[in-house]
Parts: structure tokens; sequence; C-alpha cells
């Protein structure tokens, strides 16, 4: 992963919805990354080292599980999916956004509006001192990369951030 550089964002873990919440396998496996982070030269903070989780079974959703994502700055994967938005935790110092498709898995364009919606939330992390990476999954009808693009123009940006 080290070849990528500066334009490596953070590691994304799916879990899968129907694994059982186990706070000491999410201990274990967060105590791993810091430590392969560690052997590398590089912290858990650190850019090398970030982290996100995207809890597709809700029991994962919860204080224990949030408590341990804080404790080792990994984000908690906030994401958009068929018009159920998880809550917004924030458990580290950069947020991660996924953004899955209005119109189900993988289907559908996200409207002006809800990108303006976004956009704003977005500016409001990044106002916080909170890096913000977002991302838009792929769709049957290419709208996931105007999606993209569209966001960016609304933040100011032209997208290779």
């Amino acid at each position: 992963m080290h070849i990528l550089g500066p334009k490596r964002g953070p590691l994304l873990f799916q879990l899968p919805p129907k694994w059982r919440f186990n706070p000491e396998r999410l201990e274990q496996f967060l105590e791993a990354l810091k430590g392969a982070g560690e052997d590398a030269g590089h912290d858990a903070g650190g850019d090398k080292g970030r982290w996100a989780f995207e809890f597709r079974d809700q029991r994962w959703i919860n204080d224990d599980s949030l408590a341990l994502l804080e404790r080792f700055n990994a984000a908690f994967c906030i994401y958009d999916l068929d018009g159920y938005e998880t809550e917004r935790h924030l458990t580290a110092d950069f947020v991660y956004l996924r953004l899955h498709g209005p119109n189900g898995p993988y289907r559908g364009r996200y409207s002006d509006q809800a990108l303006e919606r976004w956009a704003e939330t977005l500016q409001g992390w990044a106002d916080r001192g909170l890096d913000t990476y977002c991302w838009f999954d792929n769709d049957e009808a290419g709208h996931a990369p105007r999606n993209a693009q569209t966001l960016a123009q609304l933040l100011g940006s032209n997208g290779s951030a």
C-alpha cells in the first residue's frame, strides 16, 4: 500500500450483514492494525494508518464498538443506502462517507438537492478540522462519476484531492 503514497486514503473494512457483534474480535483486529502501522514506521493516527469500518449489521452500531473505533482513531463509516442513512457518528479525526445509491444498492442518481445537502455536511465537518472522504458506489448507469463531479464542484474542488 505504500506505493500509493499521498494518494492513499483510508482503508475500508465492510463487515458482513450477518456477522454478529463481537467487541473482542474488533478490538483484537484494531490492535493488529495499530501494530502493523507501528511496524511500518507510522502510528495509527497517521495518514498511512487510517481505517474506516462499515457495519452492515445494525447490532454493531452501539456504544461499545463506537468507543473502540474512537480509541483507535478509526472512522465509523457513515452511509446512505436505498433511503436508509446511518447515524453520523464521528469517531476519528477524519470522516468516511459512502453513498451507495438513492434507489437501492448501486442504483440511481443522487439529486442536486441531495448533493447540496451532503456538500453542506461535508463542509461543516471540514470546517471543524476533520479530513473528509466521500465515495460513490458504481451503478449500472454510470451515475457515480457524475455525482462525484457535481459534489466536487459544490465543494469548490476539482475532485483530485
